[in-house]
């Protein structure tokens, strides 16, 4: 529906889909001519993946494991924290802060960012077992971020059925895409008819 596509946010799905994107840059080779733009998305790749140990270790007060370089046997506080995010980013002290008070308080919105990109890159692959030699990127990002924000197992449940049952057609800005939906599926996640914005007329937007 139009709230879930235009309006809607779930982090799994948003962040996910943001982390995976500065990897489909580097899969693409817009980063091939400028080292500098590649170390970039590799730090921005190592900043979200430290931080899901620092989460989970933080909010579910657990010791840190032997052989991790960091002092074993002690349980993870702020001061652990602060010191482990800046091994693991080249991001200045002032940034850094800031993102540690976020995730002292907002349990787990970090794990969204590589949990979703996880979601993302599995469905990719999924997607391409199932349409073979006709798989095309460009229409699985399309399909995918038509049927809007929605959780990680719905968004893979959704793409699955499309691919699965095969749906495969014409998915360009010219065309409209009829989506089939699983009946297992929540109605709020289930998406309906969704168009690209030329062709939705002045008085449904």
């Amino acid at each position: 529906n139009r709230w879930q596509r235009l309006m809607c946010w779930v982090s799994g799905c948003g962040e996910g889909w943001a982390t995976y994107a500065e990897r489909l840059m580097g899969e693409l080779g817009y980063l091939d001519d400028d080292p500098g733009a590649y170390l970039g998305m590799l730090d921005m790749q190592m900043m979200p993946a430290a931080n899901v140990a620092l989460d989970i270790g933080m909010h579910l007060e657990l010791e840190i494991p032997a052989g991790t370089g960091w002092p074993a046997g002690e349980r993870w506080n702020p001061a652990i924290a602060w010191d482990f995010l800046r091994a693991h980013s080249s991001w200045d002290d002032k940034r850094l802060r800031f993102e540690l008070n976020r995730y002292l308080g907002w349990p787990g919105q970090v794990l969204s960012y590589k949990l979703g990109e996880r979601a993302w890159l599995q469905a990719r692959a999924e997607a391409k077992a199932r349409a073979g030699d006709t798989f095309s990127l460009r229409d699985f990002h399309t399909r995918a971020l038509s049927l809007g924000a929605m959780g990680l197992d719905p968004l893979r449940a959704a793409l699955a059925h499309f691919y699965a049952a095969g749906h495969l057609r014409n998915t360009s800005s010219s065309a409209r895409i009829e989506a089939s939906t699983p009946a297992h599926l929540p109605s709020a996640n289930r998406p309906l008819i969704v168009r690209p914005a030329n062709l939705v007329s002045t008085s449904e937007r």
